[in-house]
């Protein structure tokens, strides 16, 4: 359901801000608000269980850029790179502090998390105006919706960034100190159960307006996680999918193997077409499929869960979706799967 501006924003927020008229907005099917912002090469989008909290996310963000446009205006070159502002510091904090020692995956995700989150609110600000009580709000605001986990890194991701700052001498004092510890407990992953499963590919298949269809399919029957999907490489006989792996540190063996299923072949051909899914976009999707029942890491739990059922052993899916492994003597002689037991062994993954 679309909705026009005037519905959101005032007249007085719409003379400040004329960008406001480029905005469009939807009602999701699970309740939630979206405000869509494209234009001059610029893709944004914010969403709010409430169109109030979709409200703020947009009008920060669109005060932060224009504040941004005026500075770049405005100041000389030599003021645009001032250190002591959050924006070029931080993108210097990850250039030197975090680009050497972490893989182009995680990097990745530090950059987006920043642009999505930080720099809208703190960006042209300098780092000796930020102060704790504003920083506690803005991390309250994630709480209030429920993103305890992000919340989480959000909070991990000031504390160095500020105690950074400290040591170089460019503030007093960190704001980011007494930010209270987020305590949450981590759900599992919950895999869709066999109907739940059918009732999810058929309503993906069905939706051409879905620009990842078979992308989220790649997932099901791969259990890939949703950062890996932007590195998958398939084999000339088309018989594996090879990714660099997610969750190992940097320097470490990082590429795995998955033979590709009966069931994973109907669909790896137009899936290879859309690797490039954002992250964000391919997150919004599963709830949307789901009535809000599930995520997308469950389906990563679902082709573990499946696969287990179909009777292949479980140090073997294991391998396949790249978790970690003891030093049990069993666990070493999976290391060493050949190629051929585990082409045959997928073949099984067929209902």
């Amino acid at each position: 359901m679309k909705i026009g501006v005037s519905d959101f924003f005032s007249e007085k927020e719409m003379k400040e801000m004329p960008m406001l008229k480029d905005c469009k907005f939807r009602l999701k099917a699970n309740g939630s608000t979206e405000i869509r912002y494209r234009r001059g090469g610029i893709s944004k989008s914010f969403c709010g269980k409430t169109p109030q909290i979709a409200k703020k996310k947009a009008r920060e963000w669109l005060r932060a850029f224009n504040e941004k446009i005026r500075l770049d205006q405005a100041a000389p070159k030599e003021e645009q790179r001032r250190q002591d502002i959050f924006e070029n510091y931080v993108r210097q904090w990850i250039e030197i502090e975090k680009k050497p020692y972490v893989k182009k995956i995680t990097l990745e995700t530090y950059l987006s998390e920043c642009e999505n989150h930080l720099f809208p609110r703190f960006g042209v600000r300098k780092l000796q105006s930020i102060r704790y009580p504003e920083l506690q709000e803005f991390l309250n605001e994630f709480l209030q919706e429920g993103k305890y986990r992000l919340a989480d890194k959000i909070r991990n991701y000031l504390q160095q960034i500020f105690q950074s700052a400290l040591d170089d001498e460019l503030i007093e004092k960190s704001p980011a100190k007494r930010l209270k510890k987020i305590v949450y407990q981590k759900k599992n992953g919950v895999p869709l159960t066999r109907a739940e499963e059918a009732e999810f590919v058929r309503r993906v298949l069905a939706d051409q307006r879905c620009r990842c269809r078979y992308a989220l399919l790649l997932i099901l029957y791969s259990g890939i996680r949703r950062d890996e999907l932007h590195h998958v490489q398939i084999d000339a006989e088309r018989k594996w999918i090879t990714i660099e792996n997610g969750k190992t540190r940097k320097g470490a063996p990082s590429v795995r193997s998955i033979p590709i299923s009966p069931i994973l072949a109907r669909y790896i051909d137009r899936a290879m077409e859309e690797l490039d899914t954002p992250n964000d976009y391919l997150s919004r999707q599963v709830p949307i499929f789901t009535d809000g029942k599930h995520h997308l890491h469950d389906l990563r739990h679902t082709f573990i869960t499946r696969a287990q059922e179909c009777g292949i052993p479980q140090e073997v899916v294991s391998r396949w979706v790249g978790h970690s492994r003891g030093n049990s003597m069993t666990d070493q002689v999976y290391t060493h799967l050949s190629k051929e037991y585990q082409e045959e062994e997928i073949k099984k993954f067929d209902y």
